[in-house]
């Protein structure tokens, strides 16, 4: 009899097939997994195959009661996230004939806020940041490239630790990405990006490199490809240095910071959704919320009420201007 151990791992193998991330796949099968634990202390049952759609509804509620040891509760997105993975699981059994039925078929996830990006900086801050690291020495000048090219491409953080030098055309400044699903997209890269990547790779990156098999771009100072927590780490510690008094700012908020001050100069939202590497423009939209000075620019340049506004003022203007030249005209006649 199959168990639950058995399925998952053939769940991790067809989800790797379809191209997901392995942080994705990770965080899959850990959920299905805690379903799985939670299933069996609740109705001592220990087969996919007997889990019905009363048991698909009550975990549904167990997440939604769920508290953490602080006290806190689970906010909808991460139930929606969990939700998906046990839906996505029984999907891929019933296809593959290994259940009966889908005891998933019908459940709703949790309607997701979509809140508005974290952590964006502003010109000036973004500006304070990028002067931070020491071009002077090794790490320095390759933290100052990994910061440049953050905020010139606004790539994801996993984009960038998994670029390898074979992606990266400075002769023609642009990059390679592979993205979510291993979609691919190539993107400019700026021109404060492009010279501190030119001196990176040629002066520092032959220095960190110990093992040629490794072709990633950034590289540690032991040579290996840089991770996910290093870069964050380097981020958070600049961030920290340049005295920016904002929470949540990490490498994501220089990817936000890209798109909206994109958007703020007038730049068409579908390059912004193509730079991105956005699936659908309705993702890209969210950044139209948050660039209210370039709003509030394009209103007062184009609205017809500020027009006449503008028109009134200066005929209001024009009118004082004329009473008070009127005026010191009678005083000097007077005299």
């Amino acid at each position: 009899m199959q168990g639950f151990n058995f399925l998952i791992a053939k769940f991790k193998e067809c989800l790797s097939q379809k191209g997901y991330s392995p942080r994705t796949i990770g965080e899959y099968v850990n959920y299905v997994q805690y379903f799985a634990w939670w299933f069996k202390q609740v109705t001592g049952r220990a087969q996919a195959k007997e889990v019905t759609k009363e048991d698909a509804y009550s975990f549904q509620t167990h997440l939604f009661n769920y508290q953490t040891k602080k006290g806190t509760r689970l906010v909808l997105a991460t139930q929606a996230k969990r939700l998906r993975a046990v839906r996505c699981f029984f999907r891929f059994l019933a296809k593959r004939d290994l259940i009966l039925y889908d005891p998933t078929t019908g459940l709703e996830l949790p309607k997701e806020e979509k809140g508005l990006p974290r952590g964006i900086l502003t010109r000036s801050e973004v500006k304070k940041l990028l002067e931070k690291p020491d071009t002077s020495t090794l790490i320095g000048l390759r933290d100052k490239a990994i910061l440049e090219l953050f905020y010139s491409t606004g790539i994801r953080l996993s984009e960038l630790t998994g670029a390898r030098l074979i992606d990266l055309d400075l002769e023609r400044s642009l990059l390679r990405i592979k993205g979510k699903f291993k979609k691919e997209r190539v993107v400019p890269v700026g021109n404060f990006a492009k010279r501190y990547l030119l001196a990176y790779t040629q002066e520092v990156r032959p220095k960190l490199q110990r093992d040629k098999r490794v072709t990633n771009i950034f590289l540690s100072v032991r040579g290996r490809a840089l991770d996910r927590s290093c870069v964050n780490a380097l981020v958070r510690n600049y961030v920290r240095r340049s005295s920016i008094r904002k929470h949540n700012i990490n490498c994501h908020s220089l990817r936000h910071s890209c798109a909206t001050h994109m958007l703020e100069a007038g730049c068409d939202i579908r390059y912004i959704q193509e730079l991105l590497g956005h699936r659908s423009l309705e993702t890209t939209q969210i950044y139209t919320r948050v660039a209210i000075p370039g709003l509030r620019k394009v209103h007062h340049k184009t609205h017809p009420r500020e027009k006449d506004y503008r028109k009134e003022t200066r005929l209001t203007k024009s009118y004082f201007h004329l009473t008070k030249k009127n005026q010191k005209k009678g005083i000097a006649d007077k005299k």
